[in-house]
């Protein structure tokens, strides 16, 4: 799934400095991330050239696999216990504790390396 393209605008050492536009890419299918009213500026730790057009991809698995972990442990979490309980303040708690077991997974590195998005040079 493509994520956006950009340009590199600068190089430090093995990190690249890359400027996402609110453009439409080659091959985008209009799913772009959109960010803010016309550029984004990201640092990747990816050696590129400056001037050179990348795009950003992520595997749509990992993508579904990552939102479904993020918007499905809370409810996992809440909607049993308020079911069992039949108890308001009971199944918030669990839905504040599905939430930052969210937050946990969101932060291992299998979570990062499912994720992990590829960078290919277009231009």
């Amino acid at each position: 799934m493509l994520l956006g393209c950009g340009t590199v605008i600068a190089i430090e050492g093995d990190r690249s400095l890359v400027r996402f536009l609110r453009e439409k890419c080659e091959g985008c299918p209009g799913s772009c991330f959109r960010v803010g009213k016309n550029e984004i500026e990201m640092w990747l730790e990816e050696p590129l050239r400056q001037g050179e057009r990348i795009e950003i991809e992520t595997s749509p698995h990992g993508l579904e696999a990552g939102v479904a972990i993020v918007l499905g442990l809370p409810m996992l979490a809440a909607v049993p216990s308020f079911l069992v309980t039949e108890s308001w303040w009971i199944a918030s708690i669990s839905l504040v504790i599905g939430a930052l077991l969210a937050v946990v997974c969101c932060r291992s590195s299998w979570f990062n390396r499912m994720l992990r998005p590829r960078v290919r040079v277009v231009g």
